[in-house]
């Protein structure tokens, strides 16, 4: 009741919990663990962007969790943002292989 009202402005849930909700107005879903099941993925994904409104959905992902993402990738034909967290900073993945050419170009200039 009091995240419906606004007082509280983060509710934490669980997959069983959420199926009963329907609050408007959710703007964000993290979801800290992926499930495998695509329809319970989005059915957590739909408590957000209801009614037409914008909405976001963050997973975080664990390598052992790939397989999951790939899945709900091919069943809703769509390709998720990625992006990784490598030596205490958030790195898009085409963004960090672009960055390793360029420190690799420099260093194989230096040895000229």
């Amino acid at each position: 009741q009091q995240f419906r009202s606004g007082k509280v402005p983060v509710l934490i849930t669980t997959d069983v919990g959420a199926r009963g909700l329907d609050i408007d107005d959710v703007t964000h879903v993290f979801n800290f663990e992926l499930t495998a099941d695509v329809d319970s993925y989005v059915h957590r994904a739909g408590r957000t962007g209801r009614m037409g409104a914008e909405g976001t959905v963050i997973s975080f992902i664990s390598k052992r969790e790939q397989p999951h993402l790939i899945k709900i990738e091919k069943k809703l034909q769509l390709t998720m943002r990625k992006v990784f967290y490598k030596f205490g900073k958030l790195v898009e993945k085409n963004a960090g292989k672009r960055h390793l050419n360029e420190q690799n170009h420099r260093k194989k200039q230096g040895r000229r």
